[in-house]
């Protein structure tokens, strides 16, 4: 996860990199030395500093630019990828709680019959039908306690994991801005027949700076690790409750069962026999 989301900013990173090395190494050249091209076979023209790099930052800004776009694109193919598993994961997650659920019902329904079967009287009768109620008030209270643990953790995930797009993103943007105005500068630069070592050590500076910016936006971006870890423990703790309360309230239904039944067998046996006439 936390691969997917720094990868704009290691990508940005890199392509910085990659556009300072050449375009350095062309300055340097073609600041100390002037070149000499034929032009129609015969004339030679001599290309001073300026031609060989004006030439250069134009052709490699533009493959930089695709290259950006390039990773863009790629980087919201993996964002729709992850986006993809983990929906699937939360769809899994759904179908197996509630086949686990329907196999609940099925077995305290079985319970249930085997009660009724054995109620051979009223009290009896009315005595299962309070312990089926209160066992099912139960259920129902930890079905919803369990479903809001659950919906609270899958907000509190989402919106991490859009907190820090949102960061990252910015990082990203901020950077791509930075260098183009700094590429814009130097071709106008260039236009303007400024000293190429001068706009090479502008054009540094303001690549260093971005590179800067970006590794500092970078570590500010909070670990999400820890986040996610704390909602789990919170859906955890939420999870342990629910189970806790509906063992509570199902003890006190055996119970009260129990007691019902106890006590309509003590009033069968003391009850007065008729005597024969």
């Amino acid at each position: 996860m936390s691969s997917n989301k720094l990868f704009p900013l290691v990508t940005a990173a890199a392509l910085a990199a990659q556009l300072a090395m050449p375009l350095a190494a062309a300055a340097q050249v073609s600041a100390t030395t002037n070149a000499e091209v034929n032009v129609n076979g015969s004339a030679k023209v001599r290309v001073g500093a300026g031609a060989q790099f004006c030439t250069l930052l134009t052709s490699h800004s533009a493959s930089v630019d695709s290259r950006m776009t390039e990773n863009d694109t790629k980087l919201d193919a993996r964002r729709a990828e992850h986006d993809k598993k983990m929906a699937d994961r939360r769809a899994q997650h759904g179908t197996k709680l509630q086949e686990m659920r329907d196999s609940h019902d099925a077995t305290r329904a079985e319970h249930y019959a085997k009660l009724e079967a054995k109620a051979t009287t009223d009290a009896h009768k009315a005595a299962v039908i309070k312990f089926q109620a209160a066992v099912e008030a139960a259920v129902a209270a930890r079905k919803t306690a369990i479903d809001k643990a659950n919906a609270d953790y899958k907000a509190g995930v989402d919106k991490a994991l859009a907190d820090r797009k949102a960061k990252v993103d910015a990082a990203v943007n901020t950077f791509q801005a930075s260098m183009k105005a700094a590429l814009d500068k130097a071709k106008a630069d260039c236009a303007a027949g400024v000293d190429p070592s001068t706009i090479r050590e502008t054009l540094r500076a303001s690549m260093e700076a971005a590179r800067t910016k970006l590794k500092n936006d970078r570590a500010a971006i909070d670990k999400i690790g820890a986040t996610l870890q704390a909602l789990i423990e919170t859906r955890k703790t939420a999870h342990a409750k629910a189970i806790a309360d509906f063992k509570t309230a199902l003890d006190k239904a055996k119970v009260d069962l129990k007691l019902a039944f106890a006590a309509e067998a003590a009033a069968n046996v003391n009850a007065p026999v008729n005597a024969a006439p």
